[in-house]
Order: C-alpha cells, then structure tokens, then sequence
C-alpha cells in the first residue's frame, strides 16, 4: 500500500512539473509573438511617418522649384505625387492601422491638416505660374504661412513617430522581459521535474522495487 501511495505522489509531482513546465512555455511563446508583432509595428510606424514627412517635402520643394523656374517638369512631379503615388494617404492609412491611442490620432490629424493647408498654398502657386504670374508664385511658396505651416507639419509628424516609437519599444521591452522570465521558469521547471524523475528513479523504485524482486529472484 505504501507502495501504491508512493506512486501515486510520485506521478502526481512528475505531471504537475509537466504541466507547469508545458504551461509557461506556451506562455512564452505567446509572448514572444506579442514581441514580433510589436516590433512589426513599431518598424511600419517609422516608415510610414518618414514617408509622410518626406512626401510632405517633396510636395513643397516641387512647388516652389516650379514656382521659380515655371518648368513643367516639377509641375508634372508634384501632380504624380498628389494624384498617383499619393505616398502621405499611403503614410495616413498605414499609421491609422497601427491601433493609435487618442493623443497620437490628434497629432496625426493635425499633421494631415496643415498638409492640407499646405497642398492648398501650393495650388495657388501653381496656378499662378499657368497664368504666368511667376512673381505671385514664388509669395505664395515662400511666404510666412507657407514656412510657418511646413515647420509645424514637420514638427507634428516628429511628434506621432516619436510617440509612436516610445510606446511600442516599450512594449516590447515589457515583452522582452516577461518572455525571458517565464522561459527561465519553464527551463527551471524542467530542469527540477528531470531532476526528480531522476532522484525517483534511483532512490525510490531501486531501493523499493528492483532490490526485493532481485533478491526474491
């Protein structure tokens, strides 16, 4: 009987180190997926915030090189960029997938809006030029408003990437180390229920079972 009670402690200590061992594996690995997804994240943020500042950029420099020389060739790259490519919708949607908190969704609006503003300013000075009116133009893109709104739409996109970044790479710090601990633990787990089967192995079922069937034989 002290031989079936044994067992059974024996093999209820085995299954419980198992299952702890089993346990915080699977909630490592969980965690290390929360890691690459959080990570993916904060890799697209960066991308889709530089290429909303660069498209931003790019707009204006081919606006004011248009404004000033009146070659069709910036008009033509400016209205591929706003029509076709359309990079800072393409920065816009990608951003707005990422799951903002409130406080980014703000900054990032107000950074659509003043590039709106911005595109607007641009229009009248491309028109101005089609009327011939280079003089015009060239105010309109190098005027206050203009450089004062360019300065803000940069400032506001440093703002979300920056925000953006902090918040995820502390996630996936967070991440990081919670992954690390429980990997430790499941390694410790199993390094004690090896241990164990071990210690039970040439302690228990040598000295109660393989000695007195040997010596019975």
């Amino acid at each position: 009987m002290r031989i079936i009670s044994a067992s059974a402690l024996i093999t209820a200590g085995v299954v419980i180190l198992s299952g702890i061992t089993t346990m915080t594996y699977i909630s490592a690995d969980s965690l290390l997926a929360q890691r690459l997804s959080a990570s993916t994240a904060l890799a697209d943020s960066i991308t889709a915030a530089d290429l909303m500042a660069r498209s931003g950029n790019a707009l204006g420099d081919a606006a004011r090189a248009y404004a000033t020389t009146g070659d069709a060739q910036y008009r033509d790259e400016y209205l591929a960029n706003i029509r076709v490519l359309r990079p800072r919708e393409q920065a816009v949607r990608e951003l707005h997938k990422l799951d903002l908190t409130s406080q980014e969704m703000t900054l990032l609006n107000d950074a659509k809006r003043y590039s709106d503003a911005l595109t607007v300013i641009e229009s009248k000075s491309m028109d101005a030029v089609q009327k011939g009116d280079l003089k015009a133009a060239v105010q309109l893109v190098y005027s206050a408003e203009f450089v004062s709104g360019r300065k803000v739409f940069m400032t506001s996109v440093a703002e979300v990437r920056d925000l953006i970044e902090k918040r995820l790479s502390t996630k996936v710090t967070d991440l990081t180390e919670k992954a690390d601990l429980l990997s430790s633990v499941a390694l410790g787990a199993f390094l004690l229920n090896s241990a164990f089967i071990l210690g039970v192995l040439m302690l228990f079922y040598q000295r109660r079972v393989v000695r007195p069937i040997a010596q019975m034989t």
